[in-house]
């Protein structure tokens, strides 16, 4: 009986260090689980600084955009105008051309008679 008393210490004593030692290396796991979690959210947390330095810097230039573009309207509506002037100076143009050639036939002709 004794004997059995000890043999069953021995396999307890065996169970209870299995275990301890499955615990161990389950919570070494979760540490070293948990701590490369954590390093991947200092390179997450990086990554979302530096985005959002890029997307300031966007919104900053596309203020300074818009703001030249709101510079530049006035003179977008000159060339527009100067455009539309242009194509009226060259529809002048042409139509005194026309009046100029039907002047200088007349005048051949007026010279011949």
């Amino acid at each position: 009986l004794d004997q059995l008393r000890r043999m069953m210490e021995d396999k307890t004593r065996h169970l209870v260090d299995q275990f301890s030692q499955l615990l161990q290396l389950d919570v070494k796991a979760s540490t070293e689980e948990l701590q490369t979690l954590e390093k991947m959210n200092g390179v997450i947390t990086e990554r979302y600084v530096q985005m959002t330095g890029v997307v300031s810097e966007i919104n900053d230039n596309m203020s300074r955009a818009k703001q030249v573009y709101k510079d530049l309207t006035p003179y977008l509506q000159q060339i527009d105008e100067l455009d539309s002037n242009l194509n009226a100076v060259e529809q002048v143009v042409q139509l005194l051309d026309e009046v100029t050639k039907r002047l200088e036939i007349k005048t051949r002709e007026v010279k011949l008679i």
